[in-house]
């Protein structure tokens, strides 16, 4: 839990987790991402994910990540939506799927094309 200087706002805890992270204070970047993806912060829900695919200020968890990876992807991240593909066609973190796999990869792509022709 942080204490009662930590920011409310999310977008000043965005700002304090990269700070945090450009410091190489994972657990503190871990904390702030947290707080930032309780507001609903889809960037700070893939951030989240990726510090538990790579254990960096938390301990790795793969459930954890792809929860969070699914949650995001689920608001059209691009990143999150190919982290989910990966995983559900490997069975990271959860069952297994290549048809759920292949629909999560052709959301990316969608995604995609979409930032390009914009």
């Amino acid at each position: 839990m942080l204490d009662s200087t930590t920011p409310s706002k999310p977008a000043a805890l965005m700002a304090e987790a990269h700070k945090a992270l450009k410091d190489r204070h994972y657990l503190q970047a871990a904390r702030y991402f947290e707080q930032a993806a309780i507001f609903g912060l889809v960037e700070a829900q893939y951030e989240l994910a990726l510090l538990y695919e790579k254990g960096m200020g938390v301990r790795t968890d793969s459930a954890k990540a792809r929860s969070l990876y699914e949650k995001a992807a689920k608001q059209n991240h691009i990143e999150a939506t190919e982290k989910m593909a990966e995983y559900v066609a490997e069975g990271i973190g959860g069952h297994k799927h290549l048809e759920e796999a292949r629909q999560w990869r052709e959301k990316a792509e969608s995604l995609k094309s979409a930032v390009k022709t914009s």
